[in-house]
């Protein structure tokens, strides 16, 4: 069975098993493609790529991955570290803390979500895949 994927700078940041036609508003850009394509992928137009496939589409997905304030908190509650972040911006200096409190964004190669990452002791395959649940919020 097909399924449609919905794609953002060059990124899949939805997939719908049906087609979303007449559903959804129109500038967004949806894909057909098989069952094996999944948030996180690529898109170049023409076809997708899983970003682990090699280390310079991983650093370059890596770059452009980005998600809002209320997406990575949720992710962060569904992954059971939200607490665990709290305690690491509450212990931190004024910068970090305003960093946490007003980003409008979270990059993933951001300075705080990479300190954050090694205060918590967690590898950048987790914190991967804490985007990619973001996206999904």
């Amino acid at each position: 069975m097909a399924k449609w994927a919905r794609v953002e700078n060059n990124t899949v940041v939805e997939t719908i098993p049906i087609d979303p036609s007449g559903r959804y508003h129109p500038s967004l850009v949806w894909v057909q493609c098989n069952d094996v394509v999944s948030v996180g992928d690529l898109y170049d137009g023409t076809k997708f790529e899983t970003p682990q496939e090699t280390s310079v589409a991983l650093e370059a997905w890596r770059e452009r991955l980005v998600c809002g304030p209320l997406q990575i908190r949720k992710a962060l509650r569904a992954a059971n570290l939200h607490s665990a972040v709290t305690a690491y911006v509450n212990a931190a200096d004024e910068e970090t803390q305003e960093a946490w409190e007003y980003a409008s964004e979270f990059k993933r190669l951001d300075p705080f979500i990479l300190a954050a990452k090694q205060a918590l002791g967690k590898t950048d395959e987790e914190v991967d895949d804490l985007f990619r649940l973001a996206l999904t919020f």
